[in-house]
């Protein structure tokens, strides 16, 4: 029996979830292991949330990132109900979101390129970007229960294994990095780079990879 693989839209969505994955990881990781020379910001729905060390405020960097992780894991090991629903919840309050920070604060989303005399206010088009991932999943959940039942959870590869090994053994590597080196300098920009590369690893990490066993 061939190994369940999810389908172009859904690819989609799990590249969209992994982009996403990138704005709450980076930072976590960077308030986490940078100390007080880093600061977050962020707002929800006019609220600011905004640290530079693990408080109350960084809670919203973790949960984000635990449910952005769990939405891959449930997206790429067989895209059951639980993950229809939770990512179409996801999208439908995103774009909630982002519709009232242009409504409430228009220039927020503007852009400044004083060199060539640009002046363009994205607030549209971040909209359009959002609610089209949240359209195109409302059209895939409908495609899907028509088209097809969901799979059953693909097995666990050794391919997995590994990758998801190299996820945790970059940890350290990054904590060196971004703890003791020059603030602002080469250290740290090998440290932002290993940061967002482990959002597509951990991607990686959980595709339905063939099994050898299951092929022998």
């Amino acid at each position: 029996m061939s190994t369940w693989r999810p389908d172009r839209i859904l690819r989609i969505l799990i590249f969209w979830i992994t982009y996403l994955f990138v704005f709450s990881w980076l930072p976590l990781v960077r308030i986490v292991m940078d100390g007080d020379t880093y600061q977050w910001g962020t707002t929800h729905f006019g609220y600011l949330f905004h640290a530079n060390t693990l408080s109350a405020d960084a809670l919203l960097l973790v949960l984000k990132s635990a449910m952005l992780a769990w939405m891959l894991c449930l997206g790429l090991r067989g895209a059951g109900a639980l993950f229809r629903g939770f990512i179409l919840i996801w999208n439908m309050v995103m774009t909630a979101d982002v519709i009232y920070q242009v409504i409430s604060n228009p220039g927020g989303f503007e852009f400044h390129g004083d060199t060539l005399g640009i002046h363009l206010n994205l607030g549209l088009s971040v909209i359009a970007v959002v609610a089209g991932m949240t359209l195109l999943t409302v059209y895939w959940i409908g495609w899907l229960s028509q088209s097809r039942a969901a799979p059953s959870p693909p097995a666990w590869a050794p391919r997995n294994r590994t990758l998801l090994t190299v996820f945790f053994l970059l940890l350290p590597i990054q904590f060196v990095l971004l703890r003791f080196g020059e603030p602002h300098g080469t250290t740290d920009a090998i440290g932002v780079f290993l940061t967002i590369a482990q959002c597509p690893l951990l991607a990686t990490a959980l595709y339905p990879w063939s099994n050898p066993e299951s092929q022998s």
